[in-house]
């Protein structure tokens, strides 16, 4: 696969093709990266491939000429069409799912950003997909892009020291999407601490049971529930077990008839009582209930908290309701 990257600071990517396990996939060009200076593309003396925004207002915007003409350079020499990836603050949120699809490509020419952003005309005509790491500002599209090629490239064949390394990550195919339990190693006391008894019994299925339990509970405990966002999922409280092997469940009226209104007074109750714990969890097993929901959870939040009468409806409504149509999507 191959992988063409436009940017303003090509020098920053050397670490990451030089450095650590990753370095394998890219020196055998099983990972092949192709750096691309924007300003050689660029008109004038000072190779200038910014300007400020129409409007008015803070910062510097990139134009589009620059871009469109190193875009077509880059079709050009990679002689057939790819898809190009802007990564954005608007974009989907990187997953490990979308990892293991980039991983099977053929590869795509990754867009940088920087300062503001970039001629919307440009994304509106070139930019196929737009990908974020998660809801925070970086500098520029740098440090997301090299997230992006370390991740598919300790996925290549031959890369990690162990084939099925990769598999018990978190998120990986063994662990059913989870996070990975927790670690120990020597000495087996360390700061009067000791290693969990189980992990020296020999006893494999009673090791397996106990990690299976630790993965099921690490990530309510120690991920933070976000209640606002159009990209953030909720789900409502079921058995983890039940997610995990992606059984249905239901909402609507008792007589079956799907119940609108209800649906998303039903919605709020339910982002109220689940908490930390099921809003990761529904994110980590990529549970989907429509992009829009947690912006309602959020609102029935901040009115139930103030108003007793609202929590009392709310209640009411949410009798009789069950779950309908909550899907593990893969």
């Amino acid at each position: 696969m191959r992988f063409d990257l436009i940017t303003l600071f090509p020098e920053v990517f050397t670490p990451l093709l030089t450095s650590g396990v990753t370095r394998r996939a890219f020196e055998s060009a099983q990972v092949d990266v192709r750096l691309n200076q924007l300003r050689d593309f660029s008109d004038g003396q000072y190779r200038r491939v910014d300007d400020r925004p129409f409007g008015g207002g803070p910062g510097m915007v990139l134009m589009a000429e620059p871009l469109r003409r190193c875009i077509e350079d880059v079709l050009e020499q990679r002689g057939r069409p790819a898809p190009i990836v802007l990564f954005s603050p608007v974009g989907q949120v990187l997953t490990q799912n979308t990892v293991a699809q980039w991983a099977q490509s053929d590869g795509a020419i990754l867009i940088c950003g920087r300062y503001e952003g970039i001629d919307q005309r440009f994304i509106d005509l070139y930019v196929d997909q737009q990908i974020s790491l998660g809801d925070f500002v970086l500098s520029g599209g740098e440090i997301a892009a090299m997230a992006l090629l370390d991740a598919v490239a300790r996925l290549q064949p031959g890369v990690l020291n162990d084939a099925q390394s990769h598999q018990q990550d978190s998120f990986g195919s063994q662990l059913d999407g989870l996070l990975d339990c927790q670690h120990y190693t020597r000495p087996q006391s360390w700061g009067g601490t000791p290693v969990p008894q189980v992990l020296m019994s020999g006893k494999h299925a009673e090791i397996e049971r106990w990690r299976r339990d630790q993965q099921l509970a690490i990530g309510p405990r120690t991920q933070r529930a976000i209640l606002h966002g159009e990209r953030e999922q909720c789900v409502a409280q079921q058995p983890r077990e039940m997610l995990l092997h992606g059984q249905p469940a239901r909402f609507g009226r008792a007589d079956g008839i799907p119940d609108v209104n209800g649906l998303v007074v039903g919605v709020l109750a339910h982002g109220l009582l689940i908490g930390v714990g099921f809003v990761n969890r529904a994110r980590q097993l990529h549970v989907d209930i429509g992009p829009a929901w947690t912006r309602v959870v959020g609102a029935g939040a901040h009115v139930g908290k103030r108003h007793a009468k609202a929590r009392a409806f709310i209640h009411r409504a949410h009798r009789g309701l069950h779950i309908r149509g909550v899907q593990r999507t893969t």
